[in-house]
């Protein structure tokens, strides 16, 4: 696994202009939903590529699920906050993919996807929203 790099709140936590009842109003995301560093690396046991995020307050019991074939997040027991991303590079592999690199692209797509379908099954909106504005900005730059 990399060491921790320091996660760029510009890219991460953008300001949202709406306007409310004739009043423009800008909303960022709360800063204990914002990951502050990741880092990343290949599990050559499991040969899961691991996206792991480190959060201002990031104590607390885990849980992995399953969300999408070849893809898994692992989330705070209580806050919801994705912790991890997991991408077997096994499943996409097999499928045809074989270089690692390539495995990897399409699991953080699919990550992306699923965050982007199932916002909703994820306790906290704001989280959600600074992942996939992570990933997002991941898959426009070389992993």
């Amino acid at each position: 696994m990399n060491n921790w790099i320091n996660v760029s709140q510009s890219d991460v936590n953008k300001p949202l202009e709406k306007k409310v009842r004739g009043i423009n109003v800008v909303m960022m995301i709360s800063p204990f939903d914002v990951p502050v560093a990741s880092r990343y690396g290949l599990n050559s046991k499991t040969n899961e590529f691991v996206v792991e995020f480190k959060y201002l307050a990031s104590s607390e019991y885990t849980k992995v699920v399953d969300h999408a074939d070849g893809v898994k997040f692992e989330l705070g027991c209580k806050t919801g906050k994705v912790f991890k991303v997991l991408i077997d590079n096994n499943h996409f592999q097999t499928n045809g993919y074989d270089s690692v690199d390539v495995s990897i692209e399409l699991g953080l797509k699919e990550a992306l996807r699923e965050i982007n379908e199932h916002e909703s099954d994820f306790t906290r909106a704001g989280n959600f929203s600074a992942i996939r504005n992570y990933l997002s900005h991941q898959t426009q730059v070389s992993v």
